[in-house]
């Protein structure tokens, strides 16, 4: 309808935290999520009334003691970007109400220390069947990653280590070989394999979402470091969804390989 006008007037979520005069961020980030469903919906009417140059929407947010208000018209983009420079996990409290995300560290406490991490300088404890480790450092081990979208891992491997066929439903996967030899591969949704061998300073890169491993492809033990382009990936291994054990998933993983010379 012509001349049609949406409005939310008062959303109040401040008996979800006390802001104590002080905005939270973090929670704000879901709000801008909120904020692009009410858009979206908003931009489904647009298209269906073109003519109509008036249609507007507002949103009126007060906290206890801030009050925010945010105005869309026609020509501006809301989005859920970072809202701060910096927001490290603030660890060590249980949280009493969930958000995707950590809670911010009070900003009056925030050191250097947050954004430094020494947790991968030591090499994973390989003795194991797979002959492999992966330490992961996400927003939850390494403070200083909370909203910035970004984790990394380092991958240990012995002369015949594997990490089998996993998957990270958030993220796609930088690998960087620090040293020794890996081979790599991943499977995309039209079945096909694409696997490589990778020395040190080589980079390969698992897309989002599909199915990868790596084997060490030499005769010394082999170091990587990888990138996500998340803060909490997500791994899912297809040995613990269907309750496969190890050994066979080791073996179907090294079935992929196509050059067994290389191995």
């Amino acid at each position: 309808m012509k001349g049609a006008r949406a409005q939310v007037k008062l959303v109040d979520f401040t008996h979800v935290l006390d802001g104590n005069g002080v905005i939270d961020h973090t929670f704000l980030g879901g709000l801008c999520s909120f904020i692009n469903f009410i858009q979206d919906i908003l931009e489904s009417s647009d298209n269906s009334h073109e003519t109509d140059t008036s249609h507007k929407a507002e949103l009126h947010i007060f906290g206890k003691q801030n009050r925010i208000r945010t105005r869309r018209s026609n020509n501006v983009n809301i989005n859920s970007d970072n809202m701060q420079d910096t927001c490290p996990t603030a660890q060590g409290e249980e949280s009493i109400f969930f958000i995707n995300g950590y809670p911010c560290k009070n900003p009056t406490e925030i050191n250097a220390q947050d954004f430094k991490s020494t947790k991968l300088t030591i090499a994973g404890d390989t003795d194991n069947y797979l002959q492999s480790n992966v330490t992961m450092l996400t927003a939850s081990e390494f403070p200083g990653l909370n909203t910035l979208g970004l984790s990394v891992s380092r991958t240990d491997l012995e002369r015949d280590g594997s990490v089998p066929l996993h998957s990270h439903p958030r993220s796609s996967e930088l690998l960087f070989v620090v040293s020794g030899v890996v081979f790599a591969g991943f499977v995309d949704t039209n079945d096909k394999i694409f696997q490589t061998v990778l020395r040190k300073g080589d980079v390969f890169v698992f897309p989002r979402g599909l199915l990868h491993f790596c084997l060490s492809g030499g005769f010394e033990r082999a170091t990587a470091l990888s990138f996500y382009n998340s803060q909490s990936p997500g791994v899912v291994n297809i040995g613990g969804v269907f309750g496969i054990d190890q050994e066979r998933i080791v073996n179907i993983t090294r079935s992929l390989v196509t050059d067994r010379d290389e191995l």
